[in-house]
């Protein structure tokens, strides 16, 4: 739920009690809407060879990745509100429903003048629709409703309050896996959320905490067939029998995969600065953190068990149609899969950094200072894949993009988790280079003290090491407060990644756009004996 409804429908309180001044009581209605998009655009031409290339622009020649990225809330309230003349405070207490729906659906084309398709393409809710697609294209998708209540308080122009939100709804992913072929995923979600928020004027900040549930399931349909076509299309409108009684049938071309479970705990912090009602102007910043847990039965016996943390500390603005969103995540858990015909059991640890940048507009001098920022908050600015200089332009770029990823494979979590060859040993050594670092090159902006990260990776790592395999929920926080750690400081990312070329670490950089040439780079660098040399 997004943290800036509190002050949507705050301010449509506010307006209707001082018209009702004169009342004691006063019925009325608050309402918010928001409709955004933000179409991805990247030109796959890679840019020319070289140590430290210059992306080039306006040349053409490898297609495009196209992401087109919808999204809409809207809610009505009907309220009673009182007003206290002497005093001049008013209370309100509204309740009403609620609609939220997010969409991307992704393609490559080849040639420009096929992009204004893409943009204008509908979800494949149909076999005929689903025909006009490609091989590899996919959509994400995800539509609820239910019902908001909001109780709060105010001075003009200050305001507090409560808002909640009780929902459901269904996530889904598609993707066509063939020439007749489409594979789906399906679940069905259940969300409960309260924030709490104060604000003045056209500013406000907010605490959230949600839980979310849901139950699903994946099939793959052959589209060779009227019947086949008849289960595709009553699958995706929420009728599953069909599709069912198909995937009992030996060779019907209708497979079902597996059944889904998952449950996610989320907490989150905000500031944010809008118009009122519609937030065509906006400027947001936000952290949290969330705890998952996952599990999938396939049909073959199967079981894959998930427990997960995420950190995220992300930022987005908009002015009208123009958008600029910026995210510093962390992702990291364990997955679990038992073969139940063979009582085979294997457990992976992994964990995902990941720096993201996207805008469809600006000139070089902006996206230059996020290829730096990106560079400058993970210490990698000297690796030889993160090297790229962005040209001069006299026109906007249109959309453009950085990303940078760093994923820790399982040995190498292993290792720090003091449940590896090195024991406890890797850790202090990551902790001796990070103050060497640290006293070396300072930090650059706002850090945290190397002392202060590793006092917060050691309580957390204690954690997870007790909870791994017995309580997913504290192994997942656990996690997310690692993540949270290692990027709290320059120094600190570093000196992991660089252990981690000898424990089992990847890097990858792409710095790309509509008008650019694509630059990605990426290493891998494998487990090897000298990751427990001490």
């Amino acid at each position: 739920m997004k943290i800036t409804s509190i002050l949507f429908l705050c301010l449509g309180m506010i307006s209707f009690s001082k018209a009702h001044a004169n009342d004691s009581y006063s019925n009325g209605y608050g309402w918010s809407l928001n409709y955004d998009w933000l179409n991805q655009i990247v030109n796959r031409t890679p840019v020319a060879a070289g140590h430290c290339p210059t992306l080039g622009v306006d040349v053409y020649g490898g297609g495009y990745k196209v992401s087109v990225q919808t999204s809409f809330y809207g809610s009505v309230s009907g309220s009673i509100s009182k007003w206290f003349p002497k005093e001049e405070i008013w209370s309100s207490l509204a309740i009403g429903p609620m609609v939220n729906k997010f969409g991307i659906i992704s393609s490559t084309v080849n040639k420009r003048a096929e992009i204004a398709k893409i943009e204008a393409r509908k979800l494949p809710l149909t076999a005929a629709r689903l025909a006009e697609w490609a091989v590899k294209d996919s959509a994400y998708w995800e539509s609820q409703g239910g019902v908001s209540f909001y109780l709060g308080s105010g001075i003009d122009p200050v305001h507090v309050g409560a808002f909640g939100v009780v929902s459901g709804g269904w996530a889904n992913y598609l993707e066509k896996t063939g020439a007749n072929a489409v594979y789906v995923e399906r679940s069905k979600k259940y969300i409960k959320s309260i924030s709490l928020g104060a604000g003045i004027f056209y500013a406000s900040a907010a605490i959230e905490a949600a839980y979310e549930s849901g139950n699903g399931f994946n099939y793959e349909f052959k589209l060779d067939t009227p019947e086949n076509q008849e289960a595709f299309e009553r699958f995706m409108a929420g009728d599953t029998t069909l599709a069912y009684q198909l995937s009992k049938t030996p060779n019907s071309g209708v497979t079902k995969y597996a059944d889904t479970s998952m449950y996610k705990f989320s907490k989150s912090a905000g500031l944010s600065i809008s118009t009122p009602y519609i937030p065509v102007i906006s400027l947001k910043t936000s952290t949290g953190k969330d705890y998952n847990h996952e599990e999938e039965i396939s049909v073959w016996d199967e079981s894959i068990v998930k427990d997960y943390g995420v950190y995220t500390k992300k930022s987005s603005s908009r002015l009208l149609g123009l958008h600029a969103n910026k995210a510093t995540s962390f992702k990291g858990g364990i997955t679990k899969t038992e073969i139940g015909a063979t009582n085979q059991v294997e457990n992976k640890l992994y964990g995902q950094f990941k720096f993201a940048y996207q805008s469809d507009w600006g000139q070089e001098g902006r996206l230059g200072s996020q290829v730096e920022h990106a560079l400058r908050i993970s210490g990698l600015a000297n690796e030889p894949e993160t090297c790229v200089y962005v040209p001069k332009l006299k026109k906007t770029l249109g959309y453009n993009q950085v990303i940078l990823a760093v994923n820790y494979d399982d040995k190498f979590m292993r290792e720090i988790l003091g449940m590896g060859a090195t024991g406890s040993y890797l850790l202090r050594d990551i902790e001796t280079r990070a103050h060497a670092l640290n006293n070396q090159l300072g930090c650059d902006g706002v850090c945290s003290s190397v002392d202060g990260a590793f006092d917060t990776i050691r309580k957390n790592v204690r954690l997870m090491r007790d909870s791994m395999g017995v309580n997913g929920s504290d192994f997942s926080r656990g996690m997310a407060n690692f993540g949270k750690a290692v990027w709290s400081n320059p120094n600190v990312f570093r000196a992991f990644f660089e252990r981690g070329k000898r424990c089992g670490v990847e890097l990858s950089f792409e710095v790309s756009g509509q008008r650019l040439t694509r630059f990605h780079k990426a290493k891998k660098y494998n487990y090897n004996d000298s990751c427990v040399l001490n």
